[in-house]
């Protein structure tokens, strides 16, 4: 009976890592930006003659994001400095697509996605 506990306990614990394992997958740059497109379609009701312009921002930035992850940084905070150019960038580009009332919608989308990892960050600290 005991040797058929720690079978089964050994068996749930592999399975864990296994789902855990398989959480923990980074998505693609094109999964990513399909869902950043959802997103932002959902909170700016984009033109079918934007969304396809903004698809394209968003592979391009997520691409670019990718390249970078994968290259050592030289210098502390190298990689951070770059992700902001490639954000600042991004956020250029996606300025001169949308019209200013969509642009501060997703300025406003952008804030509450903060907010909410913040909150989130402080109940895990708790």
């Amino acid at each position: 009976m005991k040797r058929i506990k720690i079978a089964l306990m050994l068996t749930l614990m592999m399975f864990g890592l296994q789902v855990f394992s398989q959480n923990n997958q980074t998505r693609t740059p094109q999964e990513r930006t399909q869902n950043q497109l959802k997103g932002i379609n959902k909170a700016c009701n984009l033109t079918k003659e934007q969304t396809p312009k903004v698809e394209k921002i968003l592979l391009n930035t997520n691409t670019k994001i990718d390249e970078l992850r994968s290259v050592k940084p030289t210098y502390k905070g190298e990689r951070l400095d770059k992700m902001k150019a490639i954000n600042e960038e991004q956020e250029a580009q996606l300025k001169s697509v949308l019209t200013v009332e969509q642009y501060q919608k997703y300025l406003d989308m952008k804030e509450a996605r903060k907010e909410k990892i913040k909150e989130r960050r402080e109940n895990k600290n708790e």
